[in-house]
């Protein structure tokens, strides 16, 4: 097992070959359908300071996505100051929701709030620019998970926000809806201790510990795709 490890972290330019060659086939790619919830964030009836009341949905232990499909939030209910390409704004759309799973701390997606990059001209753009929020059900047993916004002045918000929750798939390490050698690379960098995309470990197995196992895990979840 451990040559078998050893020769794949060797070989991993010639693995980052094959990739490109499979994803022109069509082997690596989008992933397939999968279980979904979608849940609808009002910013005023699901908005408190530091929590709030908000839809849930009831979930397994397991790693989960989280895609903005629908909406977007402006929290000053004006907006301002955007470039010619309708984003760095003052003030205007944006995406951003809370989550709370089960007693755990309230985690914020994106984290920390909120760049002026992040501020759109309208909510289209906002939605066209979002990322996909992960987070992890540690278990044991199923967890609700709470979706709301956190905000210490709801008033003058406005807008909508759906968001549909999928299992992640894990070969797709930087979460962006595709695998790809971008994925297989990033894992790499998080294995090597030069930070891992959000939501994500090195501990690959869960066994809590980060060694050659880890690395060994991936590359086959990597090879099965989604």
């Amino acid at each position: 097992m451990l040559t078998k490890i050893v020769n794949r972290i060797c070989d991993r330019k010639a693995v980052g070959v094959v990739v490109v060659f499979a994803a022109a086939l069509g082997v690596l790619g989008q992933r397939a359908a999968a279980q979904s919830w979608t849940v609808t964030v009002d910013p005023l009836a699901n908005c408190g300071n530091g929590d709030a009341p908000g839809p849930t949905i009831s979930l397994a232990p397991g790693s989960y996505d989280i895609t903005p499909i629908a909406g977007a939030f402006n929290v000053w209910s004006r907006t301002t100051g955007c470039d010619a390409s309708g984003g760095n704004c003052s003030f205007g759309w944006l995406i951003l929701y809370h989550i709370k799973v089960g007693a755990a701390p309230v985690q914020g997606f994106p984290a920390g709030c909120c760049p002026q990059s992040s501020r759109w001209a309208t909510p289209a753009l906002a939605l066209e620019h979002a990322t996909i929020g992960r987070f992890q059900v540690p278990g044991p047993g199923v967890a609700t998970v709470k979706f709301f916004l956190s905000d210490s002045l709801c008033a003058d918000n406005e807008g909508s926000l759906t968001l549909r929750v999928t299992p992640s798939c894990l070969a797709d390490f930087d979460a962006d809806g595709t695998v790809d050698f971008f994925d297989y690379d990033a894992f790499v960098s998080c294995f090597e201790g030069h930070g891992c995309p959000s939501g994500t470990t090195a501990d690959f197995d869960g066994d809590g510990a980060v060694d050659f196992f880890d690395y060994d895990a991936f590359v086959v979840a990597f090879e099965a795709g989604c």
